[in-house]
């Protein structure tokens, strides 16, 4: 996956060279290097890059009205219901075919939480907090962030990392001062 390439540099070249031996953008090998693209802008926290090439990435067959809606409700219900029954290896095989199919849903914030969730359920707190901080990079204005990092202040506390604990909430007071989220932070804060 592209977040495991650690070189930004080496991840770019890499999707560059794979690019030239592709000739349309529009078959199933296009449409990943694409996605992988906006993969990639999206770790880098541009959110217009990102969307511009996970539009490229989805499958044409998604233009009827409503359709992107359904399906992507779709998705979430089956994900909640798999992370609901602890039925983890699904619940990745579904967030992992909803980003294929729509992977502009990688850039609002609920694919993010339903990822965290897993992670956390799997005690990968060290990816969840990483999922949380991809996320509100790319869209700090998401609906989601305060959730997000709230569970990415309780990831960093079982990490035992105070300083990002704190990090984590004053963010929520300053960028969600009207969520619920951040009157529950300031009283952490407090303690």
């Amino acid at each position: 996956a592209i977040e495991d390439l650690t070189d930004d540099a080496a991840a770019e070249a890499l999707l560059d060279a794979a690019a030239e031996t592709l000739a349309a953008d529009k078959t199933p090998s296009g449409r990943e290097l694409s996605r992988l693209r906006g993969d990639m802008y999206r770790l880098r926290g541009d959110m217009a890059q990102a969307r511009e090439h996970y539009t490229l990435a989805e499958p044409q067959r998604r233009q009827l009205a409503g359709q992107r809606a359904m399906l992507a409700g779709d998705f979430a219900r089956h994900a909640e219901s798999y992370l609901k029954d602890k039925e983890f290896e699904e619940a990745q095989d579904t967030l992992n075919r909803w980003a294929t199919e729509l992977p502009d849903c990688k850039l609002n914030g609920y694919w993010s939480l339903l990822q965290v969730q897993l992670c956390i359920l799997q005690g990968d707190n060290t990816a969840a907090a990483a999922e949380v901080e991809t996320l509100t990079a790319v869209n700090p204005e998401s609906n989601y962030g305060a959730e997000l990092l709230m569970l990415a202040a309780n990831a960093y506390s079982r990490l035992n990392d105070r300083a990002k604990v704190i990090d984590a909430l004053e963010r929520i007071v300053e960028r969600y001062p009207e969520s619920d989220y951040a009157a529950r932070a300031t009283e952490l804060l407090d303690q």
